[in-house]
């Protein structure tokens, strides 16, 4: 396979992309297989990711399921049944919300109810554990090397179109 600096994946990548016409039978995919090795400052074509680009004509509705292989399940998670659960969840933590924030019951409108929602969400949704070794290349050292194991707390800003449409 291929070896590709990886200064040069970007360009790689994108020259990989061959944009083939829609015919109106379903979605374009273009897929392109590649892999990183951590250790490595190479990349090679051996699969451990898949890159798409996808071309619709607008409107349009895009579903893609990641599904581990190891996890049995009885039903995909897609299509309705994927969103019969998000409405559960997305009730269950409304109720949570206002169980724990009273805001309806303080007499605030629903637009602020749904912002304040979004908000916390946003915020909550932003914040990740993680644990493990962290890979490490620097000038002293000739190939990336892994760091002790340790534990990372992390918090990145998540907004979500409907509190960015409310900031506007």
């Amino acid at each position: 396979g291929d070896n590709v600096p990886l200064h040069l994946l970007t360009d790689y990548v994108k020259g990989k992309l061959k944009p083939i016409p829609y015919t109106g039978r379903g979605p374009v995919v273009t897929p392109i297989i590649v892999a990183f090795d951590p250790a490595s400052t190479t990349c090679s074509e051996s699969s451990n990711i898949v890159i798409m680009q996808l071309t619709l004509p607008l409107p349009a509705e895009v579903e893609i399921v990641y599904e581990n292989l190891n996890i049995e399940r009885t039903v995909t998670l897609e299509g309705a049944y994927f969103d019969s659960l998000i409405k559960t969840y997305m009730d269950d933590f409304n109720q949570k919300f206002e169980d724990k924030f009273q805001l309806k019951s303080k007499g605030y409108k629903d637009e602020y109810v749904t912002f304040a929602r979004s908000t916390f969400s946003n915020l909550i949704g932003g914040i990740g554990y993680f644990y493990g070794k962290s890979i490490v290349k620097s000038s002293e050292v000739e190939k990336p090397v892994y760091y002790w194991p340790a534990a990372l707390y992390s918090a990145v800003p998540s907004r979500s179109p409907a509190v960015m449409a409310t900031l506007r």
